[in-house]
Order: C-alpha cells, then structure tokens, then sequence
C-alpha cells in the first residue's frame, strides 16, 4: 500500500513539475502577432529617422538556452545625415 501511494505521488509531483515547465516556457513564448506588429511599427519609426528605408523591416526573434536573440533587418538607400548638439 505504502508503495503505491509514494508511486502516485512522485507521479502527481512529475505531473505538477511538467505543468509548471509549460506555464513558465509559455510565459517566455515568443510575441504575439499583435505585438510582433506594434514593435515592427515602433522600431520602423525609429530607422525612418536615420535611414531612407528599401524594404520593410524583419524582425526574428529566437529563444537560445532562456535568452532571446533578436534581430533587426532591412535594406536602406541612405544613410541620413545629422548632427549632434553638444
């Protein structure tokens, strides 16, 4: 009896720890679509202010060991010139 009581309950405790893992990996998900657009509009009003853009922004977004690597692609004509104050 006690045998399969300790069986069921590492099997609870195995089962509590695998939805955990699911809960905590979907919260480090990647973006939504919705958001996706929102910070490719964000991020395309800020190059539009140093570059003559050729194509619409990329944005790749990849999970490496809980870490995110992301990147920021497109193609420009020109490179605006500005100048610092100081």
């Amino acid at each position: 009896m006690k045998g399969k009581n300790k069986a069921k309950n590492e099997e609870n405790a195995q089962a509590a720890f695998e939805r955990a893992s699911r809960v905590i990996g979907a919260d480090k998900s990647a973006m939504s679509e919705e958001c996706r657009a929102v910070a490719l509009r964000d991020l395309t009003r800020v190059a539009l202010e140093y570059f003559d853009l050729k194509t619409p922004l990329e944005l790749k977004i990849e999970s490496e060991a809980g870490e995110y690597a992301v990147s920021v692609t497109f193609k420009a004509d020109r490179v605006k010139t500005f100048y610092i104050l100081k």
